[in-house]
């Protein structure tokens, strides 16, 4: 069910925080309003090279066109979580229970191998960490096409 909460720092403005089960309805909506588009490959860095582009948190999203069907038009507003894996690794629950200030993680995962970019928990491409400033970022070196990130969303 849906559920509004004020983010962090700022209590003016509301945002609206959906489970899957509603992102799955409005999915099956969009597909009765609108047929998706025949998957392609995934597109890899090595075969399109656009300029660089940086997103940031503070810009907004284009415009939707007027054409789209509502259903489609709330899912594309949606807010989902953007998550860059750098490693994994399971650990017991007495490993948990000795982690403390200053401990070292190690993952089995080299350092020079992509890493996974997620979409709401869901894998849509991977690519390579870069710094950017006193930040960190990531170079998408490999993207899913946008109907099958959409798709990946759903169930």
């Amino acid at each position: 069910m849906a559920r509004d909460i004020a983010p962090p720092g700022n209590d003016a403005t509301m945002s609206t925080i959906i489970d899957q089960s509603e992102i799955d309805a409005l999915l099956e909506a969009a597909k009765k309003d609108t047929a998706l588009e025949t998957p392609a490959p995934a597109v890899s860095s090595a075969a399109v090279s656009p300029a660089p582009t940086s997103l940031t948190s503070r810009q907004a999203p284009s415009p939707l066109n007027e054409t789209v069907p509502p259903a489609v038009k709330r899912l594309l507003r949606l807010r989902v979580p953007l998550i860059v894996e750098l490693g994994r690794r399971a650990i017991t629950m007495a490993e948990a229970r000795t982690l403390s200030l200053g401990m070292i993680l190690e993952f089995e995962r080299q350092m020079d191998l992509p890493c996974e970019l997620l979409v709401n928990n869901r894998p849509i491409g991977n690519g390579e960490v870069v710094r950017i400033g006193d930040n960190f970022g990531l170079r998408i070196q490999e993207i899913n096409d946008a109907a099958t990130r959409i798709r990946s969303l759903g169930k």
